[in-house]
């Protein structure tokens, strides 16, 4: 089954709740500090799922972010676990061909953020509306 994401979009999540919106992370990122900081307070603590190197991982939200790495369309072969997570948003990217996304590593405790065009499977957040 195919889904088609769009903005704000209901049909891939449960009912009363919503996938993130770009504006929905800056929010998060923003309110827990910047950019540069808020990965470490978003991932799980520990080395349980994420590699040796959990940098800055404090996990201060609850979220417990985990490294679920990604599934390219042309490799059935999950890549990075242990490694990144990265969640899709429901925000189209820049180009109209591509969805932003937001991801973290077990290297930093820095959010990057970015557009991916579809091919990729990443997990998503989930926001109670």
């Amino acid at each position: 089954m195919n889904y088609i994401v769009t903005e704000s979009s209901q049909n891939i999540s449960p009912i009363g709740w919503h996938i993130s919106a770009k504006q929905e992370f800056y929010n998060l990122q923003n309110f827990l500090g910047g950019m540069y900081v808020a990965g470490g307070k978003l991932k799980e603590t520990g080395t349980a799922h994420w590699n040796a190197n959990n940098v800055g991982a404090t996990n201060e939200t609850g979220f417990t972010a985990l490294p679920g790495g990604e599934l390219k369309s042309w490799d059935p072969v999950y890549d990075l676990l242990g490694f990144k997570g990265w969640f899709w948003s429901s925000s189209p990217g820049i180009d109209g061909g591509s969805h932003f996304y937001l991801a973290l590593t077990s290297g930093s405790e820095s959010v990057l953020r970015s557009d991916d065009p579809f091919g990729s499977s990443y997990s998503v957040r989930c926001i109670r509306d």
